[in-house]
Order: C-alpha cells, then sequence, then structure tokens
C-alpha cells in the first residue's frame, strides 16, 4: 500500500540480442602432392572454409520501454564491429578470412578485425601459404561483438570448436625417439620399420616435436623414404638424424605416410651394443592407433 492505494514496479529482463553459432563442417584436408610441396594446399586449392557460421538478431526482444523490437534490417541496431580471435597453428596460413573481409595474420598472431558483420553466414576460411607445410590440429574462435549505446553490454561467444585440419595419409608417432648422438651416448639406436602390405609405393614424412636439445632448429615435414608396393623400408637414427638434418636429442617423431593405416605395419624398435632388440610398438597401425 501506498498512501492508501496501490503502484506497480515494472521488472526489465535483459537478455542477449544477437546469437552466433558455428555450423556443423567437415574437417579441412591437406593434400599430399600440393603445389608448393607436401601439405601445402587443400582439397580445394589454397583456401578451403573450415566453418560456416550464423549471426543473427532476437527478434523477440526490444531494445527499448516502448516495445520496439530488433531489426536486422536496421543499420543503427547492428553491431559497429567485431572481432574475430581463431587459436590454433597458423604458422601455415598467409591469411583467415571471414566472410570477405581478411585481415593478414602473421605467425602465433591469431587476431583479425573486421568492421560491419551483418546476420547472415559467415565463412571462416584459412588462406594457406603455399610454402609451409599446414600442420594437421584443432582450432577455436571466440567473437567479440561491438554493440552500440542502446545495449546493456558486448557480447562474447566462445571460444567454439571449428572443424579441423587432418593431412591425406596415415600419421604414427613414436615417442621419445634418440638422435645419432643421443644414441651412441646411450648405447642403443632406435630401429624404425614401415612396410606396406599392398601393391602401392607409400612416401613416409616425418616431423620432430618436444625435442630436448635446445639448440635444435625445427625443420618442418622431412621425406625420409619409400615404402615400395608389398615391401619395407627401415631405417635407425643414424639415417634418421642424416635425414633431418639437424640433432634433436630425444623427441617424439610423426611420421606421415602415403596411405591407408590398414595396408600398413609400423614398428618401432631399439637395439643395444650388443644386438639385441627390444619392440616398442606392435600390430598394424590401425591396431597401434586404436590401442
Amino acid at each position: 500500500p501506498v498512501d492508501g492505494g496501490s503502484a506497480s514496479i515494472g521488472a526489465l529482463n535483459i537478455a542477449p540480442a544477437f546469437s552466433f553459432e558455428l555450423l556443423p563442417d567437415t574437417d579441412n584436408v591437406a593434400i599430399l602432392n600440393g603445389p608448393g610441396g607436401p601439405y601445402t594446399a587443400f582439397t580445394f586449392g589454397l583456401s578451403d572454409t573450415l566453418n560456416d557460421s550464423s549471426f543473427s538478431c532476437n527478434t523477440s526482444l526490444s531494445i527499448d520501454l516502448a516495445g520496439t523490437a530488433i531489426d536486422c534490417a536496421d543499420a543503427a541496431q547492428l553491431p559497429s564491429d567485431a572481432l574475430f580471435t581463431v587459436t590454433g597453428d597458423m604458422t601455415a596460413f598467409a591469411d583467415f578470412t571471414f566472410e570477405g573481409n581478411s585481415g593478414t595474420i602473421a605467425p602465433d598472431d591469431q587476431s583479425a578485425f573486421f568492421t560491419r558483420i551483418v546476420p547472415n553466414l559467415t565463412f571462416l576460411t584459412p588462406v594457406a601459404d603455399g610454402v609451409t607445410a599446414i600442420p594437421a590440429g584443432d582450432y577455436q574462435v571466440t567473437v567479440t561483438v561491438e554493440l552500440g549505446t542502446m545495449f546493456a553490454e558486448d557480447l562474447t561467444f566462445g571460444p567454439l570448436d571449428m572443424a579441423s585440419i587432418v593431412r591425406e595419409g596415415t600419421i604414427v608417432d613414436f615417442a621419445w625417439v634418440a638422435d645419432r648422438d643421443t644414441a651412441i651416448a646411450n648405447g642403443t639406436t632406435n630401429m624404425l620399420r614401415f612396410s606396406s602390405i599392398n601393391g602401392i609405393d607409400a612416401r613416409v614424412f616425418a616431423e620432430v616435436s618436444n625435442w630436448s636439445n635446445p639448440a635444435f632448429v625445427d625443420p618442418g615435414l622431412v621425406e625420409i623414404g619409400t615404402i615400395p608396393a608389398a615391401g619395407e623400408l627401415s631405417f635407425d637414427s643414424d639415417t634418421l638424424t642424416t635425414a633431418i638434418g639437424a640433432e634433436w636429442g630425444r623427441g617424439d617423431i610423426t611420421f606421415t605416410i602415403e596411405g591407408r593405416e590398414e595396408d600398413l605395419t609400423a614398428r618401432h624398435l631399439t637395439r643395444d651394443g650388443r644386438g639385441a632388440d627390444a619392440e616398442l610398438g606392435v600390430g598394424d597401425v590401425a591396431d597401434d592407433l586404436d590401442g
């Protein structure tokens, strides 16, 4: 009761005026026979949309107490700016485009800014530099939408999981592989054997990660050799070090093989000074990956 009468207080409901979502998409595939070398392009060329996204207005809301509905056709109500921040390995990309707008992305710089986003599909597309091998990996995007003074606050969506980038072929990881000098110092060496169980030749590429030698300069993706049709490719720490071109100490080696996992076998052994072998990886590649 107020002075013998009554009064009411209106309640204000604050809700997001806009929404942003990534639409389901298939993974991008980096191809072996790229124009600049292995994995320097996607299936459809140097650029391939990683995800489509949808930006829309919540037309069930009002922007004022007079009941004026949000109108996606009203330019005054649309966000003035949006910041797309993509996280992931950008080292092979010359650019990353968003709905025809672009911002050059240097290595380790995962942000791009563009003005005026409109309520429709926005295509998030990495553009390869055509020289650097595109890494397999996962990507996320965070979108910060800057709204006008008629709105309570800016909006942030994400981080949202994007589609992944995968490489054509079969990937096998061997952990804690020693280079030539480390193997000699320890009196052991690594023996690596790949075989093809069908009638197709298969090239083998290697990359080093998690190396222990701080002076190691990563050469990136290096071709090791070719598994002959229905044959094998075997090599030790010395041969692998020569192919990579530098001493990494101990590290993880990712091998990418030009073939289907069910058509390949992979073995990782260590050999001591007496010539005795201990097997570290068994089964065909499909079993190893599942196990």
